[in-house]
């Protein structure tokens, strides 16, 4: 349509959808702008300056709670003795879940 011809919008309502168009496509180019300076900036930066959260020691304590089933399935179907068993679980109390080479008899023997 011809700007001014009969039945074509007036030319305010064109200049405002434009400059709405242009206000969101800028918006968004600042939203892109700002998550990457922030990754940047997360990259450059030392790792963290306080405690790990919560969910990380949560992780520990069931990675533990998971060992300790392990050991209990593997003594109830008698693949490791008693001595066995308790040197496991006394490993898994102080916080490990390897257990030092040489500690544990191979379960094949």
């Amino acid at each position: 349509m011809v700007p001014g011809a009969p039945g074509a919008p007036p030319l305010a309502i064109k200049v405002v959808v434009i400059m709405a168009v242009g206000l969101v496509v800028a918006v968004i180019g600042a939203l892109i702008l700002a998550a990457l300076w922030y990754d940047i900036a997360r990259l450059i930066t030392p790792g963290e300056s306080r405690p790990p959260p919560l969910a990380r020691l949560r992780g520990r304590k069931v990675a533990l709670d998971d060992a300790e089933r392990w050991c209990v399935g593997l003594r109830l179907h008698g693949r490791i003795d008693a001595t066995d068993y308790q040197r496991r679980m006394s490993t898994l109390a102080r916080g490990r879940r390897t257990f030092p080479p040489g500690s544990i008899r191979p379960l094949l023997e």
